[in-house]
């Protein structure tokens, strides 16, 4: 992995939009769509079923399948079509019980990522190939940073306007933000005890379950009687809702969460509380 400064030079090139994925120059972009078309309109193809092809899984764990035999057998009605047959979909092993289908898989074309049945696929090869050539201040829009971190026992949330405030309060972030890396994909395990374990570098992944700024602060509130003005946590939140993707940095311990504008990807929460294991 090389150490530097590093990433940005081809996030102008992407258009992305708040209000809906991306779906090309000639369409522009989509809204409230069907969560099972987004996946298509933004460059994804949705998995068909198929005969013994799994569909979903019952509570108690028993895997559920496509299965034609349930159709032929007037055990099931059709539910889809597996090739040239009707099918529906049965707890494996039993055609008389009948599943519910999960949502169709969505395979994401080559350099997309996959952000959920509502946002479908997202253009991420700006970002990965930023991240081996350009700075981390570039990610930076007019708007800052929120900065999640740990000086002691409890966390606090601060707001950053520019990269060099940041790094003037916190110079120790440094290593993580002037670390240049390709991305990988997924999000690392991670546990007090063993730490990261094996995995290093850098992993890119859809943002899921993000504490963000704004739910941080109103916690600190209520649970710490720490002092955080009500518009300043409403004006979090709004940024909260903007990430979509996430990347973990190994090595500097951090979580980085990013945003599509107009202008491109950005930069706007860091999260350094996330693999703190400290008391």
């Amino acid at each position: 992995m090389n150490k530097g400064i590093g990433w940005v030079t081809a996030l102008l090139a992407l258009a992305g939009c708040a209000s809906g994925p991306e779906t090309g120059a000639d369409v522009g972009y989509v809204a409230d769509v069907d969560p099972e078309n987004a996946c298509e309109l933004t460059g994804g193809t949705l998995d068909a079923p198929a005969a013994g092809v799994a569909c979903g899984e019952q509570a108690g764990g028993e895997t559920c399948i496509w299965s034609p035999m349930a159709v032929a057998y007037g055990a099931q009605e059709a539910e889809a079509s597996c090739g040239d047959r009707d099918c529906a979909c049965v707890t494996q092993g039993n055609i008389h019980e009948a599943c519910a289908p999960s949502a169709p898989a969505c395979t994401c074309a080559e350099n997309a990522l996959y952000l959920g049945e509502a946002s479908g696929c997202v253009d991420v090869a700006p970002l990965e190939t930023s991240f081996a050539t350009a700075t981390a201040g570039e990610f930076l829009g007019e708007e800052g940073v929120w900065l999640m971190h740990r000086g002691g026992a409890i966390d606090s949330v601060t707001h950053y306007a520019h990269l060099d405030a940041l790094l003037g309060d916190h110079a120790w972030l440094g290593y993580g933000l002037y670390e240049t890396c390709a991305l990988k994909r997924g999000t690392p395990a991670h546990d007090c005890d063993a730490g990261f374990g094996e995995a290093s570098g850098c992993y890119l992944d859809a943002a899921v379950d993000v504490a963000g700024a704004g739910q941080r602060m109103a916690d600190l509130v209520t649970y710490a009687e720490q002092d955080y003005a009500d518009d300043i946590i409403v004006m979090a939140r709004a940024v909260d809702e903007r990430v979509v993707a996430s990347v973990t940095l190994v090595e500097g311990n951090l979580r980085l969460h990013f945003g599509r504008g107009d202008d491109g990807w950005r930069l706007l929460v860091i999260d350094a509380t996330a693999y703190d294991c400290g008391g």
